[in-house]
């Protein structure tokens, strides 16, 4: 697998829980290029549930209601 979409949208739970760092770090190990792609979509208000550790290389919002916020663009630049 080379790309991963973790997407949130209306039927997504409140507040999914991220996947532990450890997994990530032993995917990246066994699966060196592996890229993961944050994307909320919908008509909901709902935020990503940002992946610590993960391969991320995209965070997309496809939503009118959702945008990025100055804690969102923390939250990206120390996780990943």
């Amino acid at each position: 697998m080379r790309n991963l979409q973790i997407k949130t949208n209306s039927y997504t739970e409140c507040v999914p829980a991220p996947v532990d760092y450890r997994v990530w770090k032993q995917c990246r190990r066994s699966n060196p290029r592996l890229r993961v792609h944050l994307v909320t979509e919908g008509k909901h208000s709902k935020e990503h549930t940002f992946q610590s550790r993960a391969p991320v290389k995209s965070v997309v919002y496809d939503t009118p209601y959702t945008r990025v916020r100055g804690e969102c663009t923390f939250n990206i630049h120390c996780c990943f």
